[in-house]
């Protein structure tokens, strides 16, 4: 009478095959694409909704001025480092500090510094609902008339 479907099995996972390009894949999720076919097609979404002006396009962040791959950051800092161990006095420090920040200003380096494009400043900039729900908008669930009336939203018109 009634046909019986299996459920996924979501402790051990399931082998199963991509609708999109047809290869098997171990997945602990009931989905039917592999992660590869799963990111394309969501980078075709977010092509698709920046084509009609849903969301705005990220624009990544630039390299590193100085190559990492050569040693040039590295001999950098170690220069920093020995003439800062030269430094005798503050005033010495704060002069070789003083040319520093004008090196890294001209360099743009401190550009690269101040462009903070990581997860914690994308989950700062968040739009956090609840927080401001919470604020702006009181509890008023376990609040008798005289209490609604006390904080100020009882007008003439509730009466």
């Amino acid at each position: 009478m009634f046909k019986y479907k299996p459920t996924f099995d979501r402790k051990n996972g399931e082998t199963r095959n991509c609708k999109m390009c047809g290869k098997s894949f171990h997945t602990m999720k009931p989905i039917n694409r592999c992660r590869l076919c799963t990111n394309e097609w969501n980078k075709q979404r977010t092509k698709e909704k920046i084509e009609q002006g849903l969301i705005q396009p990220t624009e990544y962040k630039e390299n590193y001025p100085f190559g990492t791959q050569n040693g040039e950051a590295v001999k950098r800092f170690h220069q920093i480092q020995y003439a800062l161990r030269d430094c005798k006095t503050k005033e010495e420090r704060r002069a070789h500090y003083a040319k520093q920040l004008e090196e890294i200003e001209g360099n743009g380096i401190l550009k690269w510094i101040m462009d903070r494009r990581d997860a914690e400043t994308k989950a700062e900039n968040t739009i956090k609902t609840r927080g401001r729900i919470e604020k702006d908008l009181p509890d008023t669930r376990y609040m008798d008339w005289e209490d609604f009336e006390n904080g100020g939203w009882g007008g003439i018109e509730d009466s």
